[in-house]
């Protein structure tokens, strides 16, 4: 949750490339953009039935029309559903195509992820570096291995091209390099 705030405030947001929030929800009050004048992508992963912070009214997907869902873990908090918050983020963004009552049907894919991935997403905007992105997992509240790995290619897809590194190369490389994908190799020493 705290991604989301640090992304909608003008002091902190202009430091930030992206976000990549796994399992987290904006609380329902916090119905914002990222902060004005600047374009924070986000990738945004919930587990289908979570219930500490739930992605939508379950069954998952609910309803594109529903705003605000009470967690069903007894706590009674509220957040935004997540397909709420990732149109609230793509509204107004070049390249983004925005119907709030309805989900969004371009499909965003992660090529190489493990086999174990059930990451499903679904986003407004156009191409591979699309600015808003809405996913979810088969899972509750927990965090999977792959969304790490999702978030890195993620990120690195925002990168200029020449700082680009093929995530999907990983498990084939020998060596560990400087990159957003190092963490992948488990041989590697600190510094390499």
């Amino acid at each position: 949750m705290f991604a989301w705030s640090l992304a909608q405030d003008s002091r902190t947001a202009p430091l930030l490339a992206g976000i990549a929030p796994v399992i987290a929800a904006p609380h329902c009050d916090h119905d914002r953009p990222q902060a004005k004048g600047t374009q924070v992508p986000v990738l945004s992963q919930t587990g289908k039935w979570d219930e500490t912070v739930s992605p939508s009214e379950l069954p998952w997907p609910g309803n594109p029309g529903d705003k605000c869902v009470t967690n069903r873990d007894g706590d009674m908090y509220r957040y935004l559903a997540s397909h709420w918050i990732t149109t609230t983020w793509a509204q107004g963004v070049e390249g983004c195509a925005v119907d709030r009552l309805t989900f969004p049907t371009k499909k965003y894919k992660f090529k190489g992820l493990s086999k174990e991935s059930t990451l499903k997403c679904r986003t407004w905007c156009k191409g591979w570096k699309a600015h808003s992105v809405d996913c979810a997992f088969d899972g509750g509240h927990d965090s999977p291995e792959f969304t790490m790995q999702a978030a890195l290619i993620f990120f690195d897809r925002h990168l200029p091209k020449k700082k680009r590194f093929d995530c999907r190369k990983i498990k084939k490389k020998q060596h560990c390099k400087k990159t957003s994908c190092a963490w992948k190799k488990k041989k590697c020493v600190s510094g390499s």
